[in-house]
């Protein structure tokens, strides 16, 4: 019994030890966790402060773009007679490239103004292979920044402020790679799209509420393409070539020919007007009507402007003028107006110069292409041919005249083709080269390689076409005063020529051959007066009449000042084409 209450008690003992050793333990824990917290908040604030400057430099680190490789810089000083065509060629611009940018840049600045010891910067992508930016200081608060990348060429004036931004945008942030090849081959902004507005839009914008988009069509695009990639829904697309096809077929753009668009502003993006360059004096303009659009067609104002270039050939007339940036149609023009007096396959050297006055023409600033020779001086082995143009509504007068009135369109021509050479001259006594017999040879012998065209020496009508004995495939042209020419050995006749069609001075005829009796491909070209040859070489060619009384005062006033203009350093002139056929020469003025 007593020894049993004895093991109680030392069971009950047992337990309160182990209870107060529990509340012990759990007490010791309270306390251990409370001061825990409180030094781990107190080490995270002061690790915090500590770490604080670090993890800002870690997050700066990760968000500063990888510093981007500096462009390739190059400097080259405008040297006396540099040509701005022959300056891009040696800095490494291909012939074409380079005719592109002169023919992008002239409208904007007149090359042939570029002045010895001014520098041009070239600006290259940082591996140097791909040329990307021009610069030239055009004065000292203007500079003429060109940009070329592998979809198009621009070119502006800008003021040195802008120029400097452009500058450093070039070092520090190379443009944008998160627009498509798409986006910029419908020639829109290289931002990307969303709610950005694109580069190419228009500050004072017409329309208030919508943005304006300029795209230039490329080959190969639709409309469809082109508006789908500026976010126009298929349906609005489908309907407005639909409203506009009365009027004009929208299915089908022309590459080349510019295109504006104003979108909403809001979502989903609708058009609210587009416009489309038709030709050059009219375009396409599409608003929209409530649940359509209206199409109508309206006429572009042309401005005209002159512009004048002057050089000295060194090989031949053509390259040296497209050299000096002057456009190659003008060279032709050139050509044509002097064909009369000059044989530019054989007359001109080297040290020879030319001046020319021509039209350029421009619709709401935009360069749209070269019109007429106004007026054009060649000094051709020393000696100086004048041409102006003049015309007279009234009296049915219009074409080139020298200094006196003149008319420059002669009769004939100064050779039917292009030729190598003279093979054989006219000559009462020659050896002929078959026969081995001395006989008269009634003509010149122009050589010149097979399918050489050959055209009619004047106006007149075929009276001959077909095979002549020993001088094969011949046609012979009958022309005023009783003039005939004879076009031997040819090797095909011009499509379409018959007997009795008239054809006009220049036009093509045949094409040089070698049938008949020939030793090789020529022409024979011979001229009679009735049943007598003459020499085509040195027969005396006739002109129309000159001009008298007040069509020649007229004419001296006209002539006069576009000589000025055309001796003029400013180069270029502006001019507003007058609404009535009177002469609008007396409202030039210079520009800029």
């Amino acid at each position: 019994m007593d020894f049993k209450r004895k093991e109680d008690r030392v069971g009950l003992g047992a337990k309160a030890t182990l209870f107060i050793f529990f509340v012990l333990i759990l007490a010791g824990s309270v306390v251990f966790a409370r001061g825990y917290i409180q030094n781990s908040t107190a080490g995270r604030s002061i690790k915090t402060q500590a770490v604080k400057p670090a993890s800002q430099a870690r997050i700066a680190l990760q968000e500063a773009p990888a510093k981007q490789p500096e462009p390739f810089r190059k400097i080259y000083t405008v040297q006396n007679g540099d040509s701005f065509f022959e300056i891009l060629k040696a800095n490494g611009v291909s012939g074409g490239e380079a005719l592109a940018i002169v023919k992008k840049t002239r409208p904007v600045f007149n090359i042939s103004r570029i002045k010895p010891g001014n520098d041009i910067q070239f600006i290259y992508s940082a591996d140097g292979l791909n040329l990307t930016q021009i610069h030239y200081d055009v004065s000292d608060t203007e500079r003429l920044v060109i940009r070329i990348s592998e979809y198009r060429i621009t070119a502006k004036k800008v003021d040195m402020d802008e120029a400097e931004r452009i500058s450093f945008q070039t070092d520090a942030a190379p443009a944008s790679k998160d627009h498509s090849p798409a986006q910029e081959r419908a020639g829109l902004s290289d931002r990307a799209q969303g709610d950005e507005q694109p580069a190419v839009e228009k500050q004072g914008n017409p329309l208030p509420g919508t943005h304006q988009i300029d795209i230039e069509i490329k080959k190969g695009q639709s409309l469809s393409d082109i508006l789908t990639q500026i976010g126009v829904n298929r349906q609005e697309i489908a309907l407005l070539i639909k409203s506009s096809k009365g009027v004009y077929n929208l299915a089908s753009l022309r590459a080349g020919k510019s295109m504006s668009v104003w979108l909403s502003q809001d979502k989903p993006v609708r058009i609210r007007k587009l416009t489309y360059e038709i030709n050059d004096t009219k375009y396409l303009d599409v608003s929209s009507t409530r649940d359509t659009f209206t199409a109508k067609t309206r006429k572009l104002e042309r401005e005209v402007r002159y512009e004048a270039a002057q050089g000295r050939i060194s090989s031949s007339l053509y390259e040296s003028a497209v050299a000096a940036g002057v456009n190659p149609e003008i060279v032709i023009e050139l050509t044509d107006i002097f064909a009369h007096d000059i044989n530019f396959f054989s007359d001109v050297q080297p040290g020879d110069s030319y001046a020319v006055l021509y039209e350029k023409y421009y619709v709401k600033d935009r360069f749209k292409g070269c019109g007429r020779v106004m007026a054009a001086r060649f000094t051709n082995q020393g000696k100086e041919h004048v041409a102006i143009y003049f015309e007279n509504e009234r009296r049915g007068i219009h074409g080139y005249f020298d200094e006196k009135g003149r008319p420059m369109k002669k009769m004939f021509l100064q050779a039917p083709l292009s030729y190598r050479r003279i093979s054989s001259h006219f000559s009462k006594r020659r050896l002929h080269p078959i026969s081995r017999v001395v006989r008269p040879h009634l003509g010149v012998d122009y050589a010149a390689p097979t399918g050489t065209p050959v055209c009619s020496l004047g106006q007149g009508k075929v009276v001959f076409k077909g095979w002549d004995h020993g001088f094969g495939n011949t046609i012979r042209i009958g022309h005023a005063g009783g003039y005939v020419t004879h076009y031997g050995h040819l090797s095909r006749f011009a499509k379409g020529l018959k007997v009795g069609e008239r054809v006009d001075q220049g036009d093509t005829i045949g094409y040089v051959g070698s049938t008949g009796y020939s030793t090789g491909p020529h022409l024979d070209f011979r001229v009679s007066v009735g049943k007598k040859f003459i020499n085509p070489l040195t027969m005396k060619n006739v002109t129309g009449p000159p001009l008298r009384g007040s069509l020649l005062a007229n004419f001296k006033r006209v002539s006069a000042l576009r000589l000025a203009m055309l001796e003029s350093r400013s180069h270029e002139v502006a001019q507003a084409v007058p609404p009535s056929g009177k002469d609008p020469e007396t409202k030039l003025a210079p520009k800029g």
